[in-house]
């Protein structure tokens, strides 16, 4: 009886736990919108380390990513650098939150990957930042995906879009809004492509400098 009660105690905590981490994002995320919209938000960039804040934000997901029972992985090519220049804070805030949609809107037993590579960047995208070449970063899942019609709402400011994940995961639909601007601001791009019924692949670019 008292390992029952324990478990209960220790259940409620968690479920505790993770309202209160929940709550804290959705305040964190109209924070930061009420800043940018002020104009009040800034970046700063120094090099961070890539497979440290690869490893940060796979730590950080883990619980999700059990509670899902979903295979995880993170392909980083060869020639990425192990040194960018850029907001850290804010380069892993996106990561983290495209991570967490990705587990959001997959289906239990599925998979999450995330993949690192550098390629050229193309001459419409060339800004004076960087030297020609970018780091590529790629969230997939094999969720659920995103209907046509609901495609052109997601990065749309004019359009408060939010939806739920597979077990009814509730969200503020500021997030994606939030990880355009800091790719932005960093200097980058984001965008996604997705299947309904097949899974969404979101891509940010962060340019080597």
């Amino acid at each position: 009886l008292e390992e029952t009660s324990d478990k209960k105690v220790l259940e409620i905590l968690e479920i505790i736990q993770h309202c209160c981490n929940n709550m804290n994002k959705i305040i964190n995320n109209i924070l930061d919108f009420s800043k940018l919209s002020a104009g009040k938000f800034t970046i700063e960039e120094r090099k961070f380390d890539v497979y440290k804040m690869m490893k940060h934000v796979s730590d950080t997901s883990i619980a999700k990513i059990q509670e899902k029972n979903l295979a995880f992985s993170i392909h980083i090519a060869d020639n990425v650098p192990a040194e960018l220049i850029g907001d850290e804070l804010r380069i892993t805030q996106v990561l983290n939150n495209l991570i967490s949609n990705a587990i959001k809107f997959s289906h239990k037993n599925t998979v999450v990957m995330v993949h690192v590579k550098v390629q050229d960047v193309m001459d419409e995208n060339k800004t004076e930042e960087g030297n020609g070449k970018e780091v590529l970063v790629t969230v997939s899942d094999r969720g659920c995906g995103i209907k046509n019609e609901d495609q052109e709402k997601l990065l749309n400011e004019s359009t408060h879009f939010t939806t739920f994940g597979t077990d009814s995961e509730e969200g503020s639909g500021l997030g994606l809004l939030l990880c355009k601007d800091f790719v932005s601001k960093n200097h980058g791009r984001l965008w996604f492509t997705s299947e309904e019924g097949v899974g969404s692949n979101f891509n940010f670019t962060i340019p080597i400098k």
